[in-house]
């Protein structure tokens, strides 16, 4: 049943997605600026759907064993698919696009005479650069089988950077008077974390499988509702139904996380040479 888990969460996205690009159209005054319509009916079905597609991915994640076996070893792993190894990789070209386009509205922020303005966008950048390349060196080792507990520091690197990711995300959304406005796009960063967090586990000690595919499953289904809504009312109604909140750069971060955590849910699925199938 675990094996459902990433088929289920890219269909329960594309789902929510249209509703959400819907929802951006009709339950708000302006999609933009305005206020949200009390108790709109697709606003009301978007977090219903959302509270069942979670009960229903916290069943399927039953089946999994829930000790977090400490004796965990990653050299036991098995080797990454092709196709895996080349999506981890798609992955990392996205957040370093996001690097770049964070680099290019830093320059362009910048005024004659005037104190640096925008100076976290550099340091993500760089943070995106530290990242991406960890997480190459990692999916090489993985490729090959050449995996070990040694490579634990490079997992460390990806956490580091989702955590200065929410937190520019809370500061950006913080002024914003309609949680619903940025709360699907939030629970995907978070979700994105506790996934990344939760990877890293698998290298000091705490394996906990369970607890990763519920993350890896709300992290892609959240992520998708963001870029399949922004995307649709795009392509329908032309612009972006909140220019102030959302940017390229951010776009290509959503793109990250659709794109790699499938990955981490897909090598723990397979899980170790030694496990049996019918764990």
């Amino acid at each position: 049943m675990r094996k459902i888990l990433i088929p289920l969460s890219l269909v329960a996205g594309i789902a929510a997605g249209v509703i959400r690009a819907y929802e951006w159209r009709w339950a708000w005054e302006d999609g933009a600026q305005g206020l949200m319509k009390p108790d709109y009916w697709l606003s009301l079905l978007l977090l219903g759907f959302s509270l069942v597609f979670f009960i229903l991915v916290m069943v399927i994640a039953r089946g999994v064993p829930r000790k977090h076996d400490p004796d965990w070893n990653a050299s036991g792993l098995r080797p990454l698919a092709p196709w895996t190894a080349w999506t981890g990789a798609a992955a990392v070209l996205a957040m370093l696009a996001g690097a770049g386009l964070d680099v290019r509205e830093f320059i362009n922020a910048q005024t004659p005479g005037e104190p640096l303005s925008s100076v976290s966008l550099p340091i993500f950048a760089l943070l995106s650069v530290l990242a991406g390349v960890c997480i190459l060196i990692v999916i090489w080792a993985a490729a090959r089988g050449a995996l070990s507990r040694n490579y634990g520091i490079y997992m460390l690197a990806p956490v580091f950077w989702a955590c200065f990711w929410l937190v520019r995300n809370i500061g950006k959304y913080a002024v914003d008077p309609e949680p619903l406005r940025f709360f699907y796009d939030m629970m995907g960063t978070i979700f994105v974390l506790l996934t990344l967090y939760a990877a890293a586990g698998f290298f000091y000690g705490q394996a906990r499988r369970r607890r990763t595919l519920v993350y890896c499953s709300m992290g892609i289904f959240f992520t998708m509702i963001t870029l399949l809504g922004l995307g649709l009312y795009a392509l329908l109604w032309g612009g972006l139904p909140a220019d102030d909140l959302f940017s390229a750069a951010d776009l290509c971060r959503y793109g990250f996380a659709l794109l790699y955590l499938p990955v981490i849910q897909m090598t723990v699925v397979r899980g170790q040479k030694t496990e049996k199938d019918s764990h």
